[in-house]
Parts: C-alpha cells; sequence; structure tokens
C-alpha cells in the first residue's frame, strides 16, 4: 500500500487524469508516440513547436509526469496509445 502511496500517479486517478486530455492532447501524445519530436510533431500537425511544448507540458500536468517519456507510459498502460 505504501509503494502507491510515492508513485505520481494515483491507482484511480490515472484513468480520470486520461480522461482530462483534450482532442489536441491527444494528437500531440500520438505523434510523440510515434516517435516525433516536438519539430516533427508541430510540422506533422500544422502547429507551432511552441504550441506543441505548450501542449506537452499540460499533458505531463494532467497525467501527473515529470517527463513526456513518463507521460507516454502513462497513455500506453491505458491504451491511448500502442
Amino acid at each position: 500500500a505504501k509503494l502507491f502511496e510515492v508513485l505520481p500517479v494515483a491507482r484511480g486517478q490515472a484513468r480520470s487524469s486520461i480522461a482530462l486530455l483534450t482532442k489536441a492532447e491527444i494528437q500531440v501524445l500520438r505523434a510523440l508516440a510515434r516517435g516525433g519530436s516536438s519539430t516533427k510533431v508541430a510540422a506533422e500537425l500544422d502547429r507551432s513547436v511552441n504550441t506543441v511544448n505548450v501542449h506537452v507540458k499540460s499533458i505531463m500536468k494532467k497525467l501527473g509526469c515529470t517527463t513526456r517519456y513518463d507521460a507516454l507510459a502513462v497513455a500506453r498502460e491505458h491504451g491511448l496509445i500502442a
């Protein structure tokens, strides 16, 4: 039980956190999962690099992650990305 207290995303919280992601954030997350850097994602989605980085920061905050790689892992665990 103590292990779950130190995890960045609580057990039941992760699923509801995934539900908080916007359509744009999900698009960015999926593009990142395909191996894209912020620059590549920006070009692919026809957005600025700054906009992509804002989405990435928002995704990490909503999922309770400190890195984009952690956010991708949480999304993968919940079936949002392959």
